[in-house]
């Protein structure tokens, strides 16, 4: 990330391929995103109210500093976070279950807090 003061490298092992590999395979049409009404389903069988949350990851939370080594994942992981908060924001309101989206709040906080106070941790994207 390339913060104002600081740049505090993240996936510094590369460790994390799934989410890349996900998002192309969703680009692709190869994947659909998952049902959610085995969720109300459940919570209907099992007494439970349910509530989805979305937390971003990392690179999202901080777009306003990321900066990949990979040029075309600056064009498909935002692409890939949109599309799922707008399918699960859909979805949940469709099926009458509340919808958490923490983007926002956490972009307004990785904002404020920079390189001062990490979100996230950098080897856990």
């Amino acid at each position: 990330m390339r913060f104002e003061h600081a740049i505090v490298p993240f996936n510094v092992q590369n460790a994390d391929h799934a989410e890349v590999r996900y998002a192309r395979k969703l680009q692709r049409g190869e994947v659909e995103l998952a049902a959610l009404e085995r969720f109300v389903a459940l919570g209907d069988e099992h007494g439970f109210v349910p509530v989805v949350a979305y937390a971003p990851s990392a690179h999202t939370a901080y777009a306003d500093f990321v900066a990949f080594e990979d040029d075309a994942l600056a064009m498909l992981m935002p692409w890939f976070s949109a599309t799922q908060r707008a399918w699960l924001r859909e979805r949940t309101e469709a099926l009458e279950i509340a919808f958490l989206d923490l983007t926002h709040p956490l972009r307004a906080q990785a904002r404020r807090l920079q390189a001062e106070g990490l979100l996230y941790h950098p080897a856990h994207p």
